[in-house]
Parts: structure tokens; sequence; C-alpha cells
């Protein structure tokens, strides 16, 4: 198997692969004292370095690091004007899009640590971070500033789109320690809430010291960010670019879609993208033919078990000085084995292994006793070092569990991260799942007991599993078996809903089965094998509402090609057919190819049949032109006959009392009762 370790200052076999970056190379080794000091320390001297080359590039505009510097100061400075002394959480609520590093930066240059907020997570989950954090601070931008009113509760905001237009740039001058906190980001918790993971500017610049010297990244690489910043692996992204001068690129992928990801990295010149191996089959699955991201030099996959046919995706779709870098981190840890396959690259086994330890990372296998595994044994994969995170945020208890001490050295911890391996005889390890009920959806680290509790805290349930299994499409999916006290059962409609207005989506499940019991073991645990297997396929004549126009039709072909289900209703919610946010790109990808039309992906969210969508397809269409400029509208059309049914509604009969009213500025015509206004 070629699998190669990380170079080690450019002496491994691939080391020339991974400089790939052009005629020159300005790669520059980080040094392991630079984790010593500060994130800020290291910032200050790349902005002085790189001021005039763009640091972030945005839908909205580019940064330069002059910018950047500059207007986190200016936050940093606002901040200060708040709350002027001591350390304490500040908290960051911003889309994908904006100028978020900046925002992270100014808090730190006020010698405070941020949380990051994702404005498209449930309120409720929202809610219980903020009140978790006891944050005083709250930064927003225009666009979240709504919703950041409705969070407060008291709390004071700041609009970063106001600072950026005023107050002074000077740099605040504190400098904190490495051993301060940076940021604390959640992640998925056991007892039904999510846990804060506590990192330094040490354990942050550890990360940035291995990605650095392990990808050879410089201040001519262009990184791709397809993480929301309030995923952890975002955090080593952004300031792996932004502590080597290269050039931040974040790509919304739930707004833009797998079509919009393949222009965006031909345009941009992405060099490095980093993603899930969920994400990648499916954007694999989309390209028409290889060889299209000519300045692309490595692609990066982790967070989900990888296997042979992802390697071959590779190879087929992606250039020869292209390569696949394969590896496994954690919330605790950051990337704690790494490896690289090129395209002469061949692996016997189904599973792809997730590397070799990264550097100055030390990796060990401990069976139930603690004591090390030899050999090719299984074991609990633990990880030593300083660049382990602190611990959970207002947990001791849960941390003292996690991070047990080193018995070799003293003050040294040791982090278990509750997943099992095996070491193969040339050093690299391969992941053979999880010894507790933790596991991978899309790339999220996942607690079942979280689901289930939310599950249990829904008025008239009484019992509730959550199990993983392989749908219809070979993806993994989450399907919850319940039983209720209430007769009637309540739906599975309305309990999935309930459960989008609590949980991420990707920790809402694909499927609700319903149960009179559930099946026990002798020793009254639930019996997870006995548990009946979930219908995949759509009940045939249950509410079944068939398609009434052309765009109906199409839709329904798009929905059933990508759900792979022979047919769906009008009616039918995408979610609970097994529809998920990354199966929703594609299905907006094909709706802007058919249609010249793009969708948000709010829209699949808030109105998820076909119905809703394709009402939303025709007010668009109708809202470009003047009804009357019926040719002009149908050229633009791939199918002209798909106006057809929208037009309709206007020669239609109205009902009694009502008349068509055409808006002046957009041309939609709508119905409207004499007596509105």
């Amino acid at each position: 198997m070629n699998l190669y370790s990380a170079p080690a200052g450019g002496s491994s076999p691939l080391a020339s692969g991974i400089r790939r970056i052009g005629p020159q190379n300005p790669f520059v080794e980080f040094r392991i004292e630079w984790t010593e000091n500060s994130i800020l320390h290291r910032f200050r001297s790349t902005a002085l370095i790189h001021h005039g080359r763009v640091a972030l590039k945005t839908k909205q505009g580019a940064y330069s690091y002059r910018d950047l510097d500059e207007l986190s100061s200016r936050l940093g400075q606002a901040i200060l004007a708040y709350r002027s002394n001591g350390t304490e959480p500040v908290v960051l609520l911003l889309e994908h899009d904006a100028a978020v590093p900046a925002a992270m930066l100014g808090v730190l240059k006020a010698g405070k640590f941020y949380v990051t907020l994702d404005p498209l997570y449930p309120r409720e989950r929202n809610e219980y971070i903020l009140a978790d954090m006891r944050s005083e601070v709250l930064v927003t931008n225009t666009r979240n500033l709504p919703l950041a009113h409705t969070l407060a509760e008291g709390r004071s905001i700041i609009n970063l789109d106001e600072v950026s237009a005023q107050g002074s740039s000077h740099d605040p001058g504190l400098d904190p320690s490495a051993d301060d906190l940076a940021y604390v980001f959640y992640t998925s918790g056991s007892t039904g809430k999510p846990k804060g993971v506590m990192h330094t500017h040490h354990s942050l610049l550890h990360n940035v010291f291995r990605q650095t010297n392990g990808r050879h990244l410089s201040s001519a690489d262009r990184v791709g960010l397809l993480f929301s910043y309030s995923y952890g692996a975002s955090a080593n992204n952004t300031y792996g670019a932004l502590l080597n001068g290269a050039t931040l690129l974040p790509f919304n992928i739930k707004e833009e879609g797998l079509d919009g990801l393949a222009a965006w990295l031909a345009r941009e010149e992405v060099t490095m993208l980093h993603t899930v191996p969920t994400v990648f089959r499916h954007f694999a699955a989309s390209l028409s033919k290889p060889g299209l991201f000519p300045a692309l030099r490595l692609v990066r996959l982790g967070g989900e078990t990888m296997y042979r046919q992802d390697l071959d995706l590779f190879k087929k779709h992606f250039h020869k000085g292209c390569l696949l870098h394969v590896g496994m981190g954690s919330s605790e840890t950051g990337m704690m084995l790494e490896g690289f396959f090129d395209h002469t690259s061949e692996c016997a086994t189904p599973t792809l292994p997730a590397g070799y330890p990264a550097q100055d990372v030390e990796v060990l296998l401990l069976d139930e006793s603690g004591t090390v595994v030899e050999g090719e044994g299984v074991g609990e994969i633990a990880v030593s070092g300083r660049q382990l995170s602190r611990g959970y945020w207002g947990n001791p208890e849960l941390t003292s569990q996690r991070f047990l001490p080193d018995p070799r050295r003293s003050g040294g911890r040791v982090y278990h991260t509750g997943d099992l391996g095996y070491r193969s005889p040339e050093g690299s390890i391969t992941h053979r799942g999880r010894k507790d009920s933790q596991i991978k959806i899309r790339g999220y680290r996942v607690e079942i007991g979280e689901i289930e509790l939310a599950i249990l805290d829904i008025p008239g349930i009484k019992e509730a599993v959550v199990v993983r299994q392989k749908g219809r499409t070979g993806e993994e999916q989450l399907v919850a078996y319940v039983v209720s006290t209430d007769a009637p059962s309540p739906s599975s409609r309305l309990l999935l809903g309930l459960l989008r207005k609590k949980l991420p989506d990707f920790m809402v499940p694909s499927v609700v089965v319903i149960l009179e019991t559930l099946p026990l073991l002798p020793n009254g645990k639930v019996d997870r094998h006995a548990l009946p297997q979930p219908d995949w396929e759509r009940p045939e004549g249950a509410g079944l509402v068939l398609p009434r126009g052309r765009i109906e039709e199409k839709l329904a072909e798009i929905w059933s090609n990508v759900l792979g289900l022979k047919r769906v209703g009008v009616q039918d919610d995408f979610f609970e057919l097994g529809g998920h946010s990354i199966l929703a790109t594609r299905v907006l990808s094909q709706v802007t190819s058919t249609f010249a039309v793009h969708l948000s992906m709010r829209t699949v969210f808030d109105h998820p049949t076909i119905q809703e969508m394709a009402l939303a397809i025709t007010r668009t269409l109708t809202d470009r032109k003047e009804c009357k400029d019926l040719t002009s509208l149908l050229k633009q059309t791939e199918n002209p006959s798909l106006i057809e049914e929208r037009v309709s509604i206007s020669a239609a009969p109205q009902k009694s009392g009502q008349r068509i009213r055409r808006r002046k500025k957009s041309g939609a015509v709508v119905f409207q009762h004499p007596t509105e206004g």
C-alpha cells in the first residue's frame, strides 16, 4: 500500500509533490518554538510581511492582510470599550461569507477568547451555548442583527459592519500568553447538551505547526474553507492560511451547491481543499471530466471512514500532480493521524488507513487496563502531548474522565479518544469504530445520547433509541425508534419537525419508526440488533399526490434521482424521505441547471415539498419580466413549457370577491382580496 507519511523538513518521498505550488516555492518551515507565543504574535509578523496580499476573499469582497489587521484592531478597541478588564468569552454570530477571521482576531486583540454561533443552527441550541458561556458581549453584523437582538437578553451587541467604518485602527497592543484560552467550540454531548471544547493559543499554534510543515502550506496557497466557523476543523484551516500569508477562501456549499463548488474551485484557483468523504463522493460524482482543477495540489479528507473507492474517485477526477491527504483528528486533539496518496498508490483493503502519527504527536493504542497494545492488536486510540485541548468548558468532571495523567511524564496528559484502531507493520493506523455510542455523520461527531434525550423531551414520548444504518443510497443514516404514550402515536412528520427546531440538521434522524415496544435483552437493555429494518422506500399510496404540471413533474424526477426513490409525491417532505443538507445541494444544483433559477438552502428548509418548491421557482421566473413579455421570458428558459402552469394562473377564473393585482416593480401576478390595501 502506497501510503506516505507527512514530510518532516522535506524528507518524505512525496515532498516534491507536496511542494508543487509553482515555479518558486515560498514554503517556510514553521518552528516549534513559535508555538510558545500567542496567535497574535505570529499574525502581526505575517501581516507585516504580506500586508498587500489578499488574506480573505468572500462574496462581499476581498481583505488584504493590512485590512484584516486594521479591522480586527478596530473591533478589539470596541470590545475593550465595553469590557476593559480580564479574560472572558465573546460570542460571534456571523454567517459564513462575513469577515469572521477579523472578528476572531479582534477578540484576541482585546485579550479575550471567542466562541462562534452558526446563524443557521436552531435557536434553542444557540441560546444554550450563550447561557453556558456566560458571555456579556455578542459580535454580529447588519445581516444577523435581528437574530442577535432576539438572543442577546441584556448582552452588549457590537455590529462589525459599523466598527469597520469607524473607530481607531490602532492595535490595542495586548499579547496573551501561549497558555491563555483562544477559543471554545461546541460539539455533541452525551448528556443531551453540546459541550464546549477549550483551546489555548499554544494548542492551536501546534495544529498550525503540523499543517504548515506536513502540507508545505505557504503564502502561494489559496485555501478553500467549506466548514462552518463553528466547526472545529475551520479554526485550523483559518489560522493555517492566515499565519502563513496564504489566501483564505470561504465557500458556503449549502447556498452555492456542488455545481457552484466546481466552478468556484476553477475560478479562484484553489490549491488546497478540505472536506469530508460524504461531500467528496457527491462532488466527484457531479464532475463531467477529469483534470478540471489544475491549480489544486492537495485534497484533504477526514472526519469519516474512507474506502478504497474514495481513492479510485480521486485518481479518476483529479490531475496527477494533486495529492490525496487522509487523516484523523478530534476536537480535543486536532490532527493526530495523517498520510498521503498519489496516483500510483494502491490499497489492498476495502478501508483506507487513517494515517501515521502527525509530526510531534504521540499516538498510543491501549487495552482496557490502559496498557499499550503490542503488534497488530486492536486498542483504543489515545494521544499524548501539549497540543491537547485544555478540556471541557465548565465541566471539570468530564475533563478528568477523558484527559488522564501521563504516568511517563510529570505534568503530561493522555487523551482517550474512544476510537478503536490497529497498527500495521509499516506503522499506519486503521480505524475500527468506537467503543461508545459516539458516531460520525457526514463528518460531524454526534453523540447518540444527545439525540435520544431530545426525542424523550417531546411530550408523549416514552422511549427512544437512535441507531446508524445504511440507507437506500448507501450512505450512513440516523434512524430513530420511538415508543409513544399517546394514542394514536404522533406522526413521524410531527416528530421530525420538532427535532429540527432543537438539533442541527446533521443530528436529525432520516427516519422515525414508531413501535409499540422496544425489543429487550435478558438484562433489560435494548436489543439493538433486533430492531426492525426501516422501510427506506416511500410507502405505496401513502397520501401520494402526483405532479400536476411540467415544473412539478421535473422536480419529482430530480427528487427521485437524488433520493434513490422510484417516485415521490408533490406534498412529501424532502427530509422525511431521507434527504439532508448535502443531498439538498444536489437538488438545488439540478434546479439551477434545469430552470435557470437559483434557490437558497433556506428555501428547502422552509418549503420542503415539491409543491412549495415549484411555487418558489414559478415566482422567480415570473418576477424576472412583466408577464406580457412572455416571448422574451420563454426564451430564457431551457424548456418554454415550464412557464405554462404559472401563466395559466393569470387566465384562471378567480374566486368570488377576488381580483388580480400586478406588482409594479416585479411584474408578479398575485391574488388579492378587494379589501386588502
